[in-house]
């Protein structure tokens, strides 16, 4: 007599579906981890390019200022003196959000939109970011996987600090 053994046991289903539910949940924290990581040195990058842009105000004459922007998906960093562009860096490669505060309206940064952030050269305040000056860019908070980091802005002071 034959016996007809065609099929998967429902043992064996259970367990292959146990296996891709841990391959699933381990891949998953692996790119939340890989985010989390990425939105830390764009924090990082950003808040030591406030620290810059800040310093060399209160030290040289003339405009001093960054920008930053996306492009492209990616966050990136330009410093200015005087109009001209002196240095450019890229502070996430994608994997980063870039949202502002300004005033009570929080802003997300998307392609082709720009924070300008400047500071006034005899006290170091933040100067104002809308059109009339009265509101000022109060934090900046950055977005990874599971993880946000602030960057929070004193605007009469200019002092800034990372959490």
């Amino acid at each position: 007599m034959k016996k007809n053994d065609k099929g998967f046991t429902l043992i064996e289903i259970i367990v292959v579906i146990i296996v891709i539910g841990i391959v699933a949940g381990i891949s998953a924290l692996s790119l939340s981890t890989l985010n989390s990581a990425s939105a830390k040195s764009c924090s990082s990058q950003l808040n030591a390019y406030i620290s810059k842009c800040r310093v060399a105000s209160l030290s040289r004459a003339g405009d001093v200022y960054i920008i930053v922007k996306m492009q492209s998906g990616k966050v990136i960093g330009e410093y200015y003196e005087d109009s001209n562009l002196k240095d450019t860096k890229t502070l996430s490669d994608g994997r980063a959000n870039v949202s502002y505060k300004v005033g009570v309206t929080t802003f997300e940064l998307r392609d082709g939109q720009e924070l300008k952030l400047s500071f006034n050269q005899s006290t170091g305040a933040l100067n104002p970011q809308t059109v009339g000056g009265k509101d000022f860019c109060e934090a900046i908070y950055i977005t990874g996987g599971t993880k946000t980091y602030t960057i929070t802005i004193v605007p009469s002071t200019g002092n800034h600090s990372l959490s």
